[in-house]
């Protein structure tokens, strides 16, 4: 069985959403392959009302053009579509994204018509549960401009743990010759998720955080990476640009959060701490990319 879904706009969220909150169950055997699940949508606006929204709550220049992290958002409601389908065995609330990776080709300029599609790869046992990819890859007049790989984890029994170095891992930031912080302000969930449709509840209302084991509501990760993005030193904004970035644990609403960076030539090795926590809750690089990189 295959998931094949393909969009002429963006799908609807609210439709989305009650499938994710109402889906239940992991009805993938141990050592079974995921099946084949694919979204497209030809054409996607980028949209400039959404874009400066973003911009605003994510902390970055509005007349800087399209944020590295911004083409995340146009893709996000593809990949909730996939994984809430039915024909996807595997339910994803309660799932972690536990890792991201984008690679931008060249920056996407405001005016332009994408073409987007994303897929699910990969699915390997691991201690926790079943790691798998949600992949993206966006097209600007038949040429790649931007590609992401999230890397995500659902909780289970799905046999025994396949070995593997994690596809991300950065060492302890021996030195930091740039700091930054900030305050995650109370309502800066609603706000995200009121311009990318990301209303997993977590990230709503302290209630519900606590709700689903969470001291209070936590801020989105990729809102988290987008501040990153947008406070550490700026990259050539001519030149293809690489982020990755690890999520070790909660940023909750209302924390005071500090970002750490080694800052040289090209590259930006961060790590990002949350109130009282003494150990980083993000690690990643931003860095210039090669010619002819792929994810």
């Amino acid at each position: 069985m295959s998931v094949k879904l393909v969009f002429q706009e963006r799908p609807n969220m609210g439709a989305v959403y009650w499938r994710v909150f109402t889906k239940r169950g992991n009805k993938l055997r141990a050592g079974e392959a995921l099946p084949e699940t694919v979204a497209d949508w030809k054409g996607s606006p980028v949209e400039a009302s959404r874009l400066a929204a973003y911009c605003a709550v994510c902390g970055f220049s509005a007349d800087a053009g399209v944020p590295v992290t911004y083409p995340y958002i146009m893709a996000a409601p593809l990949h909730f579509a996939m994984l809430s389908d039915p024909g996807f065995p595997l339910a994803p609330m309660g799932g972690i994204h536990a890792r991201n990776s984008i690679l931008q080709h060249r920056q996407v300029r405001p005016d332009e018509a994408l073409d987007i599609h994303c897929w699910v790869g990969g699915g390997r046992a691991v201690k926790a549960g079943l790691e798998f990819d949600v992949n993206t890859r966006i097209e600007a007049g038949g040429s790649v401009v931007w590609e992401c790989a999230s890397g995500y984890i659902v909780r289970g029994r799905f046999g025994e743990p396949q070995e593997g170095a994690p596809k991300l891992r950065f060492g302890a930031l021996e030195s930091a010759n740039y700091e930054s912080g900030w305050k995650v302000a109370a309502g800066t969930g609603r706000r995200y998720a009121k311009v990318t449709g990301d209303y997993n509840p977590i990230h709503l209302h302290w209630a519900l955080g606590k709700l689903f084991g969470f001291p209070r509501d936590i801020i989105h990760g990729m809102w988290s990476l987008a501040k990153c993005a947008s406070s550490l030193p700026a990259l050539p904004a001519d030149k293809p640009q690489r982020l990755d970035v690890v999520f070790k644990g909660p940023v909750l609403m209302g924390s005071s959060v500090s970002l750490k960076a080694a800052t040289e030539n090209g590259s930006r090795l961060f790590e990002v701490y949350s109130g009282k926590n003494p150990k980083p809750v993000m690690q990643g690089q931003y860095r210039t990319a090669e010619a002819g990189e792929t994810l």
